[in-house]
């Protein structure tokens, strides 16, 4: 989320210890080279009419950036803390990363943030159940994501890619916790295959790719369908339904 200071992205006011919250667009991050994050923020919430990059899926939408995966080590109690992080003002969380799950290994949450993710479901939201978005894996045929324990999860939505001509792409895992798909990059080469959105310090991109792509698109959806049916507060297993029924397209 480091490009908050320049690009237009609607920032929520969010405090937090021991992990770094985006709190202002005057806020500025230190200088780092992951964008990952600051990607999939764009993609959801990046403001309408920046004159800058692509407008996110949900525009009228709030952001909190919590800084995870930018570190050294990891462990249960930081995957726990994030996923957990003020869950009565947070509707949607959206997981653009995962485990290795090329069937040699086999990994998913540990006790903490598995009970994070139960809680979070059952009780954010007012009780109407927080949203996991997850993205299923870029491996193709060489992994599975019924292998990574996120992406497989009971408590999560995860979500695949489909390529700019509409056809699945090659790097999509199979797996039978995986129903919808977003668009994603497509074939190399080509300058208009990839998803258009904010970049680091001040920039905008064309090469945001893969299911890290995916799900962010996703859960602008949903945040479009919360929005949509605000006075039902749709509670989390009514967005499974939704999907599952098709009545929710991504694709």
């Amino acid at each position: 989320m480091t490009s908050a200071a320049m690009i237009p992205i609607h920032i929520l006011d969010t405090q937090t210890t021991g992990l770094t919250a985006v709190k202002s667009p005057s806020v500025q991050l230190p200088q780092t080279q992951s964008s990952h994050g600051t990607r999939c923020a764009g993609e959801v919430s990046a403001a309408a009419n920046n004159n800058i990059c692509g407008v996110g899926v949900a525009y009228g939408s709030k952001v909190a950036g919590i800084r995870m995966l930018d570190q050294p080590f990891m462990t249960d109690i930081i995957e726990a803390s994030s996923i957990s992080h003020m869950p009565q003002l947070i509707d949607i969380y959206s997981a653009s990363w995962g485990p290795t799950d090329n069937g040699k290994t086999v990994d998913g949450p540990r006790e903490l943030t598995l009970q994070a993710m139960a809680d979070g479901v059952n009780k954010g939201r007012g009780g109407k159940g927080s949203i996991y978005v997850w993205a299923s894996g870029d491996g193709g045929s060489y992994n599975d994501c019924n292998c990574d324990g996120y992406a497989s999860s009971m408590w999560t939505i995860s979500i695949n890619s489909a390529i700019n001509d509409g056809r699945t792409a090659l790097y999509d895992e199979s797996c039978s916790s995986t129903l919808p798909s977003t668009f994603s990059n497509g074939q190399k080469g080509n300058p208009e295959a990839g998803v258009a959105t904010t970049d680091l310090y001040g920039n905008c991109t064309l090469r945001h790719s893969r299911t890290s792509a995916a799900a962010p698109e996703a859960a602008g959806v949903f945040a479009l369908t919360l929005e949509a049916n605000a006075h039902q507060r749709l509670a989390f297993g009514l967005s499974n339904e939704l999907v599952a029924s098709g009545n929710i397209r991504v694709v």
